[in-house]
């Protein structure tokens, strides 16, 4: 899956708004769906539910603007399960070039994210903060990645739980942070 703003703007890999939620799997088919009709935010925020089957890595670019890897806002849900038998391509990678902040995960608002079977997950932003897995206003993040790294020219974050937030992360590798600018690195 790739999502790409080469302008000004936001680009977003899979994310539930509004009191939605969104179940990924990885099959050998690429499609999505939603109630026999095409998956786009008005049908996932209206119906409530979508699935999206798909295969392959997770690719998020902006040019200008915030770009977000799985996300969930305003009591919404997301699950990605990705391939268990053979993880040599469950890698996440988020980038915003510039202009923005680059979240690897983010939950806000009362939502959740679950996640499974992620290789390595990647948020790099070269001109503002990045968020491995950030979690706020109560929201959860769980979940299996084998390593997270961050890098940022502001503030880098591996994982952030804010304002009554949890962060349930198994990991079998490392998590790198990194801030080349006059921000703050926190694993």
């Amino acid at each position: 899956m790739k999502a790409e703003s080469t302008g000004t703007g936001d680009a977003a890999g899979i994310e539930a708004d509004t009191d939605s939620h969104i179940t990924c799997k990885r099959s050998w088919q690429s499609y999505s769906y939603c109630c026999g009709r095409r998956c786009d935010r008005y049908c996932c925020r209206r119906l409530k539910l979508c699935k999206v089957n798909m295969r392959g890595a997770i690719n998020v670019q902006t040019g200008n603007g915030d770009a977000v890897g799985i996300g969930a806002e305003d009591s919404s849900g997301t699950t990605v399960k990705m391939d268990a038998a053979n993880k040599t391509n469950n890698n996440i990678t988020v980038h915003s070039l510039s202009g923005g902040n680059a979240y690897g995960m983010v939950a806000s608002g009362d939502s959740e994210i679950v996640f499974k079977n992620v290789k390595d997950l990647t948020v790099t932003a070269n001109a503002g903060d990045a968020y491995g897995l950030f979690a706020n206003d109560p929201s959860t993040i769980s979940g299996d990645v084998e390593s997270i790294t961050v890098t940022a020219s502001g503030n880098a974050y591996g994982a952030y739980a804010y304002s009554g937030s949890s962060i349930d992360a198994l990991m079998s590798g490392d998590i790198t942070v990194t801030s080349i600018g006059a921000g703050t690195a926190v694993a």
